[in-house]
């Protein structure tokens, strides 16, 4: 996709769902700082983007439109969202820079499509961060704000993701979860338990299954999760599929439960 040519003042469009709107403050926050104003941006959770009274989805769509880059803010819960998905696939078709973002947790790695087409930064690192900002200050014709803190304002973005886990020896279920993903074949019907949540809950698809023939997963009569490993902070989202008893548990268990 080629760039639009820049406007007089570069528009960052920053998606997000409902829930997350500090994270989506903090961001905020962190670049028009880095940026010393330089870009505008448009925050749906912040009241300078849309005012009482203005029909908020036009808005959006007409934001979206004009906008040089879309940051997609690519949380555990956000990534399944529809109305990110929307804004994220507008944005790409129209030819605007769409960069995912992970919050929450969520690695680049683990990024489900069609973000994972897309070269993602994780904002729970320097690195991620700094690199963010060296993009928006390219696409906004800027110098690089190497005197900016960006230990500070990564640490200032984690904190929006509420406090970590106290307490919990996850440490088992870690380890377990690491030699599973490597060798998977050899720890089927093997069991560890741990501290987690699930979330994006689906039934398994054709293409799931194949991967799992003498398990006897069937499509659309298993579930396929994600694992929020707690205390693992380089495992937090690992695949899960379950059948049976246990995928009959999880069919009742709501998104993000423990």
């Amino acid at each position: 996709m080629g760039k639009k040519p820049l406007s007089e003042k570069a528009t960052v469009f920053i998606s997000h769902i409902h829930g997350e709107e500090h994270t989506a403050n903090t961001v905020e926050a962190v670049l028009r700082k880095s940026l010393i104003g330089a870009v505008d941006i448009f925050n749906s959770s912040n009241r300078r983007s849309i005012s009482p009274g203005d029909p908020w989805r036009d808005t959006i769509v007409t934001t979206l439109q004009k906008s040089t880059c879309v940051l997609v803010l690519a949380s555990p819960n956000s990534v399944s969202s529809p109305w990110v998905n929307f804004e994220a696939g507008g944005a790409w078709v129209s030819g605007t820079r769409v960069i995912p973002c992970c919050t929450g947790g969520m690695r680049p790695s683990s990024l489900p499509t069609p973000l994972s087409h897309l070269q993602g930064v994780a904002l729970d690192s320097v690195e991620g961060l700094s690199s963010l900002v060296r993009q928006l200050a390219e696409l906004s014709g800027l110098d690089f704000p190497s005197e900016f803190d960006f230990a500070a304002a990564t640490k200032s973005i984690i904190e929006t993701w509420g406090p970590p886990a106290l307490g919990l020896n996850n440490n088992r279920l870690i380890a377990w979860i690491t030699r599973a993903k490597r060798r998977p074949a050899k720890h089927i019907d093997s069991k560890e338990c741990g501290f987690f949540r699930i979330s994006r809950l689906e039934a398994t698809a054709p293409q799931e299954t194949k991967q799992f023939q003498k398990v006897g997963l069937r499509p659309g009569d298993s579930i396929q999760c994600w694992l929020e490993v707690e205390g693992g902070p380089n495992m937090t989202l690992t695949k899960c599929f379950a059948q049976g008893e246990l995928a009959d548990q999880l069919e009742e268990w709501p998104e993000g439960s423990c």
